[in-house]
């Protein structure tokens, strides 16, 4: 005989006995270049909005893919994560990233930071990024870069 198992609600439990699951992704890909030769942080562009449902939720943060590239000679990239609450102006909430090389190379990103927001309001999220001396590459060629932003109840 077959058996069917039928659920309306499946979630993990925590060794502490709390419910911990996620509640919502969303995410943002681009694949074209983006470059600057600022040692000031400038805004990637790469921009993902996220309503969270619950107050006490944590966001995962996820930056992944791409091609960070930076021209020949010694340089370095830095990448901060940078947060817009609803009406207000970015702010950095945390470098997740500083790559140094000292010739022309490229690396995929793969970083990631933990937001406590306190809101169920609308929050943007995107990296910053800044080069020591020269041209840097964000993304160098047309690899799929992707910003994911998870929702984490707690």
């Amino acid at each position: 005989t077959m058996s069917t198992l039928r659920v309306d609600n499946l979630r993990g439990q925590t060794a502490d006995g709390t419910y911990k699951y996620i509640v919502q992704m969303q995410s943002t890909t681009i694949t074209s270049s983006a470059s600057s030769t600022s040692t000031s942080l400038v805004a990637s562009g790469l921009i993902v909005a996220i309503t969270p449902k619950f107050s006490t939720s944590k966001i995962l943060v996820n930056l992944t893919g791409g091609n960070l590239n930076w021209s020949g000679g010694e340089n370095s990239q830095h990448v901060h994560i940078y947060r817009q609450l609803t009406g207000g102006s970015y702010s950095d909430i945390g470098k997740v990233a500083e790559i140094h090389q000292d010739s022309s190379y490229g690396l995929q990103h793969s970083s990631e930071l933990i937001d406590i927001p306190n809101t169920t309001s609308s929050i943007n999220y995107q990296p910053y990024y800044k080069t020591s001396t020269q041209t840097t590459f964000f993304n160098h060629s047309s690899t799929n870069l992707t910003l994911r932003v998870m929702e984490i109840a707690q």
